[in-house]
């Protein structure tokens, strides 16, 4: 078709229009604007954008404290005794696909929690260790929404703390992940961790304890849940894993971990005490 000026035109039907369609076409969106897309706004969240090489890992990796040596190898996690201290980064992450992304979206705000044993401990009348749960709020990041439909990696601040003192008695933890959006309701999640202690509370490598807890948040979406066994976590480090992915960074390829459409890695720190 052509419009009054002569100019050619496609005509769709509003069911053709989506995320892909507007990404390659010139499309006219009449929607509120994102309070972080006005001018001079003070938003929450990191606006990141990945540079030429897909991040900013191009330099040596800092180091958390003077007695931290990054594990560049997998490793058997009962060889990092309750004693010493694994600080696990959160390294980098995508979003490989526009599954998240609202109609006309131009930004994916994702906010990521960690659920995990909180240390409060005790043993009942009858002997029972109880145990009791806790949520951590890793990151809030704001990417692109053409990153997400892309699937750019984003390497992030090494300073992103997942767990700074992964013990070993915590032998599981949950990775949670919410989108952010213009929503007045609020998303609940459920989690689950476990713990590893015996009897007279001496940590062990084997998971003795299981506890619950919950995770709400406002104007959010939760999009996916993830069990981390440390365990699992530390064994498949580098290299392909499970998953058949790795993540480069100064020479070492990080095993990448999958939950639906997000992908991520981790950095390993240990202080042998």
């Amino acid at each position: 078709s052509k419009s009054e000026t002569g100019k050619s035109f496609d005509l769709v039907s509003i069911g053709d229009v989506n995320n892909d369609f507007v990404d390659s076409h010139r499309v006219l969106i009449l929607a509120p604007i994102d309070n972080c897309d006005q001018q001079y706004a003070k938003c929450d969240y990191n606006d990141l954008d990945p540079s030429g090489n897909g991040g900013w890992g191009g330099g040596p990796d800092p180091l958390p404290n003077g007695g931290a040596k990054l594990l560049t190898f997998n490793a058997d996690h009962t060889s990092i005794e309750e004693k010493d201290i694994l600080s696990t980064r959160f390294a980098g992450f995508k979003v490989d696909g526009n599954d998240w992304l609202g109609f006309g979206a131009t930004h994916q705000k994702l906010e990521i929690f960690r659920g995990a044993t909180d240390g409060k401990v005790s043993i009942d009348a009858n002997g029972n260790i109880k145990a009791e749960a806790k949520s951590f709020d890793v990151m809030e990041h704001r990417i692109r929404a053409k990153g997400a439909r892309k699937g750019w990696w984003y390497d992030v601040d090494i300073n992103e703390e997942f767990d700074d003192d992964w013990n070993l008695s915590e032998n599981e933890q949950a990775i949670i992940v919410f989108t952010k959006h213009h929503l007045k309701g609020e998303a609940s999640v459920s989690f689950e961790a476990k713990l590893g202690l015996d009897k007279t509370l001496k940590p062990t490598a084997e998971a003795s304890v299981k506890v619950t807890g919950k995770i709400t948040v406002g104007a959010a979406k939760q999009r996916t849940k993830a069990q981390l066994s440390r365990r699992q976590v530390l064994s498949t480090n580098v290299g392909n894993g499970t998953t058949d992915e790795t993540r480069s960074s100064n020479g070492i390829n990080y095993n990448v971990k999958r939950s639906k459409i997000f992908h991520y890695y981790f950095k390993h720190y240990v202080t042998d005490l």
